[in-house]
C-alpha cells in the first residue's frame, strides 16, 4: 500500500486499516501497515512525511518503551517522538501519534548519506502491559508482564542521480559536475565547447586554442 505524504486517518479507521500483533494477551495496533516514501530526489527541498499512530486497545495502560527507526533507513530517516528509556504510558483507548521523516536524521539533513535506489528498514515499536488503570479491575498479568514487538516495513527511494547518467549528484557525494545534462559526467568524453563535459576540474584540454 503506497501512501500519500502527511497522510492522517480518524481514531476509528485506525482500527481496521492498522497491523496488530496477534498474541491474545496484548494487542499492538498501528497504522499503516507499511511505510513508502515518495521519490526523494536530491534537490528537493521540501521533504515528505508520514504520520503514523498506535492505539491502544488493551484494556489495561500499555507501556510503549521503544519507537525508532531501525535497519539501513535508520541513517536517513527519522521518527518524532522517538522513545527510548523512560517509557511511554497510553491509558485503554488512548493513541500516541508518529511523524515519520524519510531523509532526515535526528542531527539534521545530510544528504550525502544518500545513495540513488531504495534503502529498506523498519519502524520498530516494543510496548508491554502490566499496570492496572486507575479505577480499574486488577490486572490478572501483574505478575509478569507481556512485552511485544511490531517491526513496520520501511521503503525509501531516493533519485540522486537526476539526469541518469549513472553519476551521482555533488550533494549526495557524487562528482556529477552537471546532474541536469546527461551529456556531462565523469564518463562523457570531453568536448571543444567551453565546458568541462567529463567534470575534471579543466574545461577543453586536449582542443586546439582558437
Amino acid at each position: 500500500m503506497r501512501l500519500l505524504p502527511a497522510l492522517v486517518l480518524p481514531a476509528s479507521a485506525l482500527l481496521h486499516a492498522g497491523c496488530a500483533s496477534t498474541d491474545p494477551d496484548l494487542l499492538l495496533s498501528f497504522y499503516p501497515t507499511e511505510i513508502v516514501s515518495p521519490v526523494i530526489n536530491a534537490t528537493d527541498e521540501i521533504l515528505p512525511k508520514v504520520s503514523m499512530a498506535l492505539l491502544n486497545e488493551n484494556a489495561v495502560n500499555l507501556d510503549v518503551s521503544l519507537a525508532a527507526v531501525a535497519g539501513n533507513a535508520a541513517t536517513v530517516a527519522s521518527l518524532e517522538p522517538g522513545v527510548s528509556g523512560k517509557p511511554i504510558s497510553l491509558a485503554p483507548g488512548e493513541s500516541l501519534n508518529f511523524t515519520f521523516s524519510p531523509g532526515r536524521t535526528l542531527s539534521g539533513t545530510d544528504r550525502r548519506l544518500w545513495r540513488t535506489g531504495e534503502v529498506e528498514g523498519i519502524v520498530r515499536i516494543t510496548a508491554s502491559i502490566g499496570q492496572t488503570p486507575s479505577g480499574g479491575a486488577a490486572n490478572p498479568l501483574t505478575n509478569g508482564r507481556v512485552q511485544r514487538t511490531l517491526d513496520i516495513p520501511v521503503v525509501i527511494p531516493f533519485n540522486c542521480d537526476l539526469d541518469g547518467d549513472g553519476a551521482d549528484d555533488p550533494v549526495c557525494g557524487g562528482n556529477d559536475c552537471d546532474d541536469t545534462t546527461a551529456g556531462i559526467g565523469p564518463a562523457a568524453a570531453e568536448v571543444c565547447d567551453g565546458v568541462d563535459n567529463n567534470c575534471n576540474g579543466a574545461v577543453d584540454e586536449g582542443c586546439a586554442p582558437d
